[in-house]
């Protein structure tokens, strides 16, 4: 078998009640992945349809904005509410290379904070390597990449953490 992925046609999918009867389950999609011999995985996703199809969303035509979902899995935990907020309103109001120009006092009128809390939550994500500041430039960067910690705060190499669970 090629390694790639194969669609399974619906009438193949059963799964497992809880009960243990098999039943059906057509609000999802399976998909077997073949990484090449006979190893197989078996995907299941769930088919989704737009709720109101006339009002999906497009790019701007004078804009540029995203929030890369590994922000919110790795960084929006860790962070104030002043700060995600001042995160999404940057990342919301930055042009193709992350940069915006807002002062400070209209930043905290549109996200109705105080100036002090603004720059509390720039100094936040400052820390985090999330942004980056020259005023009145601010510049949303791409995360940083992830890194495992020692206790200590600095880096350690994979190889370093494998030889220690060896020797315990």
């Amino acid at each position: 078998m090629k390694p790639g992925w194969t669609r399974i046609p619906e009438e193949d999918i059963v799964r497992r009640s809880e009960g243990g009867s098999q039943r059906r389950d057509l609000a999802s999609s399976c998909f077997r992945y073949s990484v090449g011999g006979s190893e197989t995985r078996e995907v299941f996703m769930r088919d989704k349809q737009p709720l109101v199809p006339g009002r999906i969303r497009r790019p701007p035509h004078n804009g540029w904005s995203w929030i890369d979902r590994r922000f919110l899995r790795e960084f929006a935990d860790s962070l104030s509410q002043d700060g995600l907020l001042l995160y999404f309103f940057l990342a919301a109001v930055s042009d193709q290379h992350g940069l915006s120009f807002y002062a400070d006092t209209t930043m905290a009128a549109r996200l109705r904070l105080g100036v002090e809390a603004v720059d509390r939550a720039r100094e936040e994500l400052l820390e985090r390597d999330l942004i980056a500041y020259r005023a009145p430039l601010s510049q949303v960067l791409s995360l940083p990449e992830p890194r495992l910690r020692r206790s200590s705060g600095d880096a350690e190499l994979l190889g370093d953490i494998l030889r220690k669970m060896a020797r315990e």
